[in-house]
């Protein structure tokens, strides 16, 4: 499960939304207690999360939930656009989560989208934030429970499933 807390996590608020541009190559950065939630994507580039020995990759194709409240240091080993949606719940976490996607236009748009309602300050576009996030949530939620059956194999495993599917009912 991407998420690994009980069902009581609730986001309450999106903060902020920003691009990191580019960040020195090789610097440890420490962070001693993160205040909020955070979505992070590397757009283009890699950076490397280190939380306690275990290394964490972040980049196109790997997106990571960082908790409230996490210690960990971060290394940009690679030059490139990071995008980051801060947000709040009443709940802290420990352990920072990664999800492989194969395409991030999904994290992408949702982010133009998040960075166009947070430069409003109406009801509406905190409630459209919302919806971001959560849309946001659901896609992590779902890929990282996602099965992955390579397509060379699964001509090999649709035959066996067939043939269980349609003899269920057959003891």
């Amino acid at each position: 499960m991407f998420v690994d807390f009980d069902s009581e996590f609730t986001p309450t608020q999106v903060v902020s939304s920003y691009r990191l541009l580019s960040s020195p190559t090789g610097v440890v950065t420490r962070q001693a207690g993160r205040k909020y939630w955070g979505i992070a994507l590397k757009a283009g580039g890699k950076t490397y999360y280190n939380q306690d020995g275990k290394e964490i990759l972040s980049d196109k194709n790997h997106i990571v939930l960082l908790p409230k409240g996490a210690r960990y240091e971060w290394t940009c080993v690679e030059q490139g656009e990071c995008i980051v949606i801060d947000f709040n719940t009443l709940e802290e976490g420990r352990t920072i989560r990664s999800v492989e996607i194969s395409d991030n236009s999904f994290i992408l748009t949702a982010f133009a989208k998040l960075e166009k309602t947070m430069s409003q300050a109406d009801a509406a576009s905190r409630f459209e934030s919302m919806q971001q996030l959560y849309g946001l949530l659901v896609f992590l939620a779902k890929a990282a429970n996602k099965k992955y059956i390579p397509r060379d194999k699964r001509h090999l495993l649709s035959p066996a499933v067939d043939h269980m599917t349609g003899n269920y009912a057959d003891p």
